[in-house]
């Protein structure tokens, strides 16, 4: 199954993130690509309660905190945030290939507030 890039469905998730997600339609796993310029989530820390991630950076860079660590990340670097692990993305022209595996839903995305 081929999907073009013009046909992925994009979101704004905010000011600060553009997300342009590849539906498969397979429940096992999910792509999405996102443009990161600023921090996302805007306010506290983003938790996947379902599904592990791999952030893939295609171009730009960026720093990703999770929990209480923080990971530089570059151009052709891979980092896997697991399930229930809290994060957020500071982003400069940041375009990352996120897999996640099952897909992501809406249903099992929150945010919460938390002090670093």
């Amino acid at each position: 199954m081929l999907i073009k890039q013009i046909t992925a469905q994009r979101k704004e998730n905010s000011k600060t993130c553009t997300l342009w997600e590849y539906n498969f339609k397979n429940k096992e796993v999910g792509l999405s690509c996102a443009k990161i310029n600023g921090q996302y989530p805007l306010e506290g820390m983003a938790i996947n309660t379902t599904c592990d991630l791999i952030y893939f950076v295609v171009s730009g860079s960026g720093v990703v905190h999770i929990d209480n660590k923080i990971f530089e990340i570059n151009q052709q670097d891979a980092l896997l945030i697991k399930k229930n692990k809290a994060y957020f993305v500071t982003g400069k022209d940041l375009f990352i290939a996120i897999i996640e595996s099952p897909k992501w839903t809406l249903e099992q995305y929150q945010t919460v507030s938390v002090n670093i």
